[in-house]
């Protein structure tokens, strides 16, 4: 081969590899330059905005927030847990305990799928109430065991539900219910919650309540969540002998966001009541409007 033909050969090549050069940068390589700009400029902020919590910044809230962030990504299970801090235990239209500090705890673990818009699973719930009412020791007045089911689709969710509660006492009996709550996710967050005691009462308890949350973000980062609330109850023989309201409750809840994970509450509430049963001096209703609050904190990953 003499030095012409080798010549030609060579720049050949050389073209061939510089026309395969020359044509990528235009449509493979740009698309990748603005993800680069993209990841680089995206660094340290949070994946969504209403996820920015001012409180992010303080080092050990930043660390356990990206820990437990690793754990919610790893595991199939979510877990929840809160503490409640009240003046009074207001339930199902029943001043149960009052004056004092009455602590309420529970803890949660759910699994749930998701097919298109609907999603299911199941869960256990345990929930516990002490008091110290009337300056009595610390002392444990009820526990509840629930299994229940989520079931949302799009903006609706169902919870079902069978709960045994054991309350202490001598002469206190157990019971069962079976219940649901229904909730539309849409402003207002309208929601209706039942429970039937089909064992020791045998009646029926409702409710009906609406709340709203209003975040305070001037900076874009979550500082305070004002959350206004409504409710209102009936009893339909469960503890009262006729069908009748129970109360009605305005509330005001202020949450501070300590990160993704944690959310620390304080509760105002104004109960009035609404029923006329005999109930005894220890667990009245209200006849007037009654004030109460308290602390609330929760964690759920």
């Amino acid at each position: 081969m003499d030095a012409r033909r080798l010549g030609w050969i060579v720049a050949l090549i050389a073209m061939s590899g510089a026309c395969t050069t020359w044509g990528q940068p235009t449509e493979d390589v740009q698309p990748r330059e603005e993800e680069i700009k993209q990841e680089v400029a995206g660094a340290g902020v949070c994946e969504k905005k209403e996820q920015c919590f001012l409180m992010n910044h303080i080092p050990p809230l930043e660390w356990t927030n990206r820990v437990m962030d690793r754990v919610d990504e790893v595991s199939p299970l979510k877990f929840g847990a809160e503490s409640r801090f009240e003046s009074n235990w207001l339930n199902e239209g029943g001043n149960w305990a009052k004056n004092g500090v009455q602590i309420e705890q529970t803890y949660f673990t759910e699994w749930t799928r998701t097919l298109g818009d609907f999603e299911g699973g199941a869960g256990f719930e345990y929930y516990q109430i002490d008091s110290t009412w009337r300056g009595i020791k610390p002392s444990t007045m009820e526990r509840d065991f629930t299994p229940y089911v989520p079931l949302s689709w799009k903006v609706f969710s169902l919870e079902p539900y069978w709960k045994y509660i054991y309350i202490d006492g001598a002469d206190a009996k157990d019971y069962q219910e079976i219940g649901s709550a229904f909730t539309i996710d849409v402003p207002l967050k309208p929601t209706f919650y039942w429970n039937h005691d089909f064992s020791v009462y045998t009646g029926t308890y409702c409710e009906w309540s609406i709340s709203h949350d209003i975040a305070i973000a001037p900076t874009g980062e979550q500082v305070v969540i004002f959350t206004p609330s409504m409710a209102i109850g009936m009893d339909a023989h469960k503890y009262q002998e006729h069908t009748t309201l129970t109360h009605i409750d305005w509330g005001l809840d202020l949450s501070v966001p300590l990160n993704r994970h944690f959310v620390l509450t304080g509760m105002l509430h104004f109960t009035k009541s609404l029923a006329h049963g005999d109930y005894s001096e220890e667990n009245d209703v209200f006849h007037d409007i009654l004030p109460w609050g308290g602390l609330k904190l929760s964690m759920e990953f």
